[in-house]
């Protein structure tokens, strides 16, 4: 007679229809009910960590290209902050680094803040690229 296995969170009794009994060889006695909510509140903490890592990486980049954090036109929320390459090419360098505004800033970081970047609200980016033509094209 095997011994009755209970949720470790909760308390109540694993069977088939509550539990994955492929869990056992990784002694996870949880529940499904008490996983789901645990794996909820992990990927909640580590989101939290991993947006947090990424603004200070963001301000970090921001603040050496812009002491004031703020766009050539005033605007100084950090929201709608980013940064832009001077003479455009922004797409072709973003496919040569891989990844999005992340990669990007990493991969200033990493570059030692190179010349070539400044600091623009959304809106005057996107006029500037209107401005010069630089459209975003698919063959880029």
């Amino acid at each position: 007679m095997t011994e009755e296995k209970h949720c470790r969170k909760c308390g109540v009794a694993l069977t088939p229809e509550n539990w994955e009994p492929s869990q056992k060889k990784f002694g996870n006695y949880i529940c499904l009910p008490c996983r789901l909510l645990y794996d909820k509140e992990w990927r909640k903490r580590h989101l939290n960590a991993a947006t947090e890592a990424h603004l200070r990486l963001k301000m970090t980049v921001l603040s050496h290209y812009s002491a004031e954090l703020k766009c050539k036109c005033g605007f100084n929320d950090i929201r709608a902050l980013s940064i832009d390459h001077v003479n455009g090419g922004g797409n072709k360098h973003a496919k040569r680094i891989g990844g999005g505004s992340g990669a990007l800033y990493f991969w200033i970081k990493k570059h030692s803040f190179p010349e070539g970047f400044q600091v623009l609200c959304m809106n005057c980016q996107f006029i500037k690229r209107h401005e010069k033509g630089e459209v975003r094209r698919v063959d880029d």
